[in-house]
């Protein structure tokens, strides 16, 4: 038996001995299990004790498309014949999932490590017109800048431009001075514009903006992704270009860009107002719940349908993966944990799962919690991630 299943049953076993439904059969099955190896009598003591909460709820963050339904599938002719008076989804799944997390972990350490790799934190660096370069993290102490026009403040993990109403004369001197702001490999920052537009910056990400706003357009310049909650301005629409001269203009309105260089797609999607994509004569026009696309490959858009949270959550400290590959996952979560993937195999690359991760937690937990569904191995090198499909 695959090893990822005989924990799952020995984990079901305890779990049933627990809630005093343990059969006959059962019962003689576990104890035979405690005297195969001394280990086995070890962890069983220690499970006894053990609350499996914590273990389940770093689970239930996760699941697979395939490995999850197989699962639930293997375990639900069991519960048919359990007695009425203790069948509770919650209890049973909270106890076979705790304690088979448990028992994953301590009996093959090797399969699932436990390791020190840490998420991003709040980290950028400022490239002030001047030349100046200052690198931001939030630990360091608030600071106030007083540029010709605009005040710069820097306070915890964001900095914020505000013009100076009195100094009109030289708001209009800096208005062709631009600043760069960058997010490293394991960072994101957050920032607000001159107009009072709200920039979530990604890691990886570069962000070109005017000091101060004076012409007839707002035009940024991205590399990387960022969520933009842009102020509203009839006469003056706000522009995001990209680094394949791809145009994102709004006049006021909550969406989220991705744009990096290493990728085929450039995609837009809108939470609230209107948004125009759009190329030499090419254009698209979003709405809100809908994704546009420009493909580098062949120059075209195409626009869908879809749940924005998948797009949004990680500027409000979440990632969020529906039917997504692992290949697709690891790749987005590398440039939060700073970490490379290498895929031993196809087959692993493919497998889709489903979940949600919290993104300040170490990458361990995910691991673990993948792990557990059955059909993949996880092994850490290092901030090297190895990863190869297992028989389900």
């Amino acid at each position: 038996m695959n090893p990822i299943h005989t924990y799952q049953h020995i984990a079901f076993l305890i779990a049933k001995e627990r809630l005093n439904t343990l059969e006959e059969s059962e019962r003689k099955e576990l104890k035979l299990w405690l005297s195969e190896n001394p280990v086995n009598q070890s962890l069983y003591e220690k499970l006894k004790k053990q609350n499996p909460v914590p273990a389940f709820r770093t689970y239930q963050q996760i699941q697979t498309t395939q490995g999850l339904q197989k699962y639930r599938k293997r375990y639900r002719s069991h519960s048919v014949r359990m007695p009425v008076r203790w069948i509770s989804a919650a209890a049973i799944g909270l106890l076979l999932i705790g304690i088979g997390i448990h028992l994953l972990v301590r009996t093959h350490p090797e399969r699932v490590q436990v390791v020190n790799i840490h998420p991003g934190t709040s980290k950028a660096i400022l490239i002030m017109a001047d030349g100046q370069v200052k690198e931001l993290e939030e630990t360091q102490k608030n600071e106030t800048i007083e540029l010709a026009g605009v005040t710069l403040r820097k306070s915890g993990d964001e900095i914020r431009y505000t013009p100076v109403p009195s100094d009109s004369l030289a708001g209009s001197r800096l208005s062709g001075e631009h600043n760069i702001l960058k997010t490293p490999t394991g960072g994101e920052y957050k920032l607000i514009l001159s107009d009072g537009t709200r920039v979530w910056l990604n890691s990886q990400t570069v962000l070109r903006y005017p000091v101060n706003f004076t012409g007839k357009e707002r035009l940024v310049y991205l590399e990387g992704e960022a969520y933009f909650n842009v102020a509203h301005n009839d006469k003056c629409p706000f522009i995001v270009n990209t680094r394949t001269e791809v145009n994102i203009q709004v006049l006021g309105t909550a969406f989220n860009v991705r744009a990096y260089p290493d990728e085929i797609q450039i995609e837009t999607v809108l939470e609230q107002g209107s948004v125009k994509m759009w190329q030499h004569s090419s254009n698209i026009i979003l709405v809100p719940g809908t994704k546009g696309v420009f493909n580098k490959n062949n120059g075209e858009f195409s626009t869908e349908e879809v749940n924005t949270e998948l797009y949004t959550a990680w500027y409000k400290g979440q990632y969020v993966f529906e039917e997504e590959t692992i290949e697709n996952i690891l790749t987005r979560l590398s440039r939060w944990y700073d970490i490379h993937v290498f895929f031993a195999d196809q087959k692993a690359r493919n497998m889709v799962f489903s979940g949600s991760i919290r993104k300040y937690e170490t990458i361990h937990q995910f691991l673990q919690a993948v792990e557990m569904t059955g059909g993949i191995r996880f092994q850490v090198k290092g901030n090297t991630i190895i990863v190869s499909s297992q028989p389900i």
